[in-house]
């Protein structure tokens, strides 16, 4: 805005230096009159106002372009901002991915070594309930054979 002030001043300065050389001028010359001269005047406030016009149509510019600047750069930065939650939420959703797989594959090999101890423990009591069987079976035969002798000797 002080920059089209000063700008808008050196040309009004310009503006009336050449209106000026122009009355010298034509003034001497007899053809001309100080009225056709005075037009000078009109001109200078024409151009002036013209030229205010145009430097707050600039400013005014200036300011839609921000305004629009502004929206574009929160549009930016709000995509920017989804772009790495999305980022974030992939990442951790990778992580848990992994988590929940290597906590599936940690159950599941407990649950291996779990029926596997179960199995083993399954043959050893079977064998034990073998051995058993085969000492009451003993048993019962020892029984058996002192009730015969028990028999036989009454």
């Amino acid at each position: 805005m002080h920059f089209a002030c000063s700008k808008r001043g050196l040309r009004l300065k310009s503006i009336d230096s050449c209106l000026q050389d122009v009355k010298e001028s034509r003034l001497v010359e007899e053809t001309f009159t100080v009225e056709e001269v005075s037009t000078a005047a009109v001109v200078y406030s024409k151009v002036e106002f013209e030229l205010i016009n145009t430097a707050h149509t600039s400013v005014l510019l200036l300011q839609q372009l921000f305004s629009q600047a502004e929206k574009a750069t929160h549009a930016l930065d709000e995509k920017s901002k989804l772009e790495r939650e999305l980022q974030d939420l992939q990442l951790d959703q990778g992580n848990n991915k992994d988590f929940i797989k290597s906590e599936f594959q940690k159950t599941l090999n407990d649950k291996t070594e779990n029926q596997k101890s179960l199995e083993e423990n399954l043959a050893m009591a079977k064998h034990d309930l073998l051995r058993v069987q085969e000492q009451l079976g003993m048993a019962e035969k020892e029984l058996e054979e002192k009730f015969q002798q028990q028999l036989i000797e009454t």
